[in-house]
């Protein structure tokens, strides 16, 4: 499986990581799906998409940290995006995840 190269909709913020949407089309299912075999396999959270520490710690899992500005109250709010690196994306196709040939 190749992974070296920059999908163009790969995050600019964490350039070497992919969002679950770009993983899921590498691994060619569905985002959704994928979600559900992340929480299988224990890489999130059951009931968020919140990666667990241990798989951030291994580089299979990061978290992006990003604000923006509610558009009816002006305030400045926080979230945080689960991405999955190339590693990441490697170890799931090792462990049956997905089509990727």
């Amino acid at each position: 499986m190749q992974t070296q190269h920059q999908p163009p909709n790969a995050s600019r913020y964490l350039p070497n990581h992919y969002t679950v949407e770009t993983a899921a089309g590498i691994l060619h299912i569905g985002e959704r799906e994928l979600f559900a075999e992340l929480r299988r396999l224990g890489l999130i959270e059951k009931r968020s998409t919140k990666p667990k520490k241990p798989y951030i710690e291994q580089g299979l899992m990061a978290v992006r940290n990003s604000t923006f500005r509610h558009p009816g109250t002006g305030q400045i709010r926080y979230y945080q995006r689960p991405m999955v690196t190339p590693a990441g994306v490697v170890w799931l196709h090792d462990q049956g995840v997905g089509n990727a040939s």
